[in-house]
């Protein structure tokens, strides 16, 4: 009897072959679409605790000046026991638009405290802080908490504001 050499892969091999390379490829795919959908859907979700946690108040501390320039918002945190960042705001009028981020301490270009201070300070549980805006007049704003070193944008609330 004569040996053949046999340079084929027998059909077992091929079959354990493909199981590995199936597995390999749902493992790649799996931590793309964890990493893109549940990874956002929890940060959604942590974010969604936050609606209504802060508040523009509409009184005669919320008001934009076109004479001098200027926004003034008071803004309200509720009573309830969450720890945020900081408070992203963006002013608006017309076709020009601004961005702030206050963060506890920091100082911010364009922005100061009623009592005239450059540190920001943020609102207690259930108080308010009222925040000046130079070099925007404008009368609609949008504010987010800043949750986790980011803004939580699904939960972004604008608000008209009057004149002074």
């Amino acid at each position: 009897m004569e040996k053949r050499n046999k340079k084929g892969v027998s059909a077992v091999i091929a079959t354990l072959l493909l199981v590995v390379i199936t597995i390999v490829a749902v493992v790649m795919v799996w931590q793309f679409v964890k990493k893109q959908v549940i990874d956002k859907n929890m940060e959604e979700a942590s974010c969604s605790d936050y609606r209504e946690y802060i508040t523009i108040l509409q009184t005669d501390f919320s008001c934009y000046d076109t004479t001098n320039d200027l926004t003034k918002l008071e803004i309200r945190r509720s009573f309830e026991a969450k720890d945020i960042e900081g408070i992203s705001v963006s002013i608006s009028s017309g076709d020009s638009s601004e961005a702030y981020e206050l963060k506890e301490g920091n100082t911010e270009d364009g922005v100061k405290m009623y009592d005239g201070s450059s540190t920001i300070i943020l609102p207690q549980k259930g108080g308010s802080k009222t925040y000046i805006f130079n070099g925007i007049a404008g009368n609609i704003a949008t504010i987010a908490p800043i949750v986790n070193g980011k803004s939580c944008d699904m939960v972004r609330e604008s608000y008209t504001i009057d004149g002074c």
